[in-house]
């Protein structure tokens, strides 16, 4: 057996024992609680007097009639810390506030990916869907479809306690996801070239 050989038993061997030490290092340090938020929204209809669509098309709302801008928003929230969020974190029991900077209609639709709890409390105040107090478990991603009639803009409003609340802009989470894709390839790439510093061989 040559050194060559020797070195790489060596790191294959030493690699479960780093993420064990890794591993046993997170164990011991307090868990973080961070929730990340983010919009998107969809425009369904624009009354746009130029295209002279708007003598012909409406949407219109049982309560607040002919719309001018309806558009469907969609916030979600998730839990991406490694703990829960309880009832207990909402500083005087002080819900979540999410202004959008327009009228909120309606909330069509609430939602738990995880389980088919739907969450904490959610509710209509002028501008704002207030959040909580309630639990959002750990890995929770939450989401909540509302009918606005306008173009929103997100402002986040919390009180809660020892939590990280961040807020997710879509596109700048398609980019590092595309970019965490190809670092992974890159490593496991040049992983694969030192183990097997020549052509693979397959035995047969």
């Amino acid at each position: 057996m040559d050194w060559a050989t020797v070195g790489v038993i060596a790191a294959v061997v030493g690699l479960p024992l780093a993420a064990l030490a890794t591993w046993a290092t997170i164990r011991t340090i307090p868990p973080k609680r961070r929730l990340g938020i983010e919009m998107t929204s969809t425009r369904l209809f624009t009354r746009d007097k130029a295209s002279g669509a708007a003598d012909r098309l409406w949407i219109s709302h049982a309560t607040f009639g002919v719309l001018a801008d309806p558009t469907v928003v969609r916030l979600s929230i998730r839990n991406t810390g490694r703990a829960a969020i309880s009832s207990a974190l909402y500083d005087r029991d002080t819900p979540i506030k999410l202004h959008l900077g327009v009228k909120i209609l309606e909330l069509l639709e609430a939602s738990n990916a995880l389980t088919t709890q739907v969450g904490p409390p959610a509710e209509i105040l002028d501008e704002i869907l207030l959040v909580g107090p309630g639990l959002i478990g750990q890995q929770e991603w939450l989401t909540y479809e509302l009918l606005v009639d306008g173009d929103p803009h997100l402002t986040i409003e919390h009180a809660l306690i020892d939590v990280e609340v961040v807020e997710i802009d879509p596109a700048q989470e398609r980019l590092a996801v595309t970019i965490g894709r190809l670092t992974l390839k890159a490593v496991l790439n040049s992983a694969l070239e030192v183990v097997t510093p020549g052509p693979l061989r397959f035995l047969r």
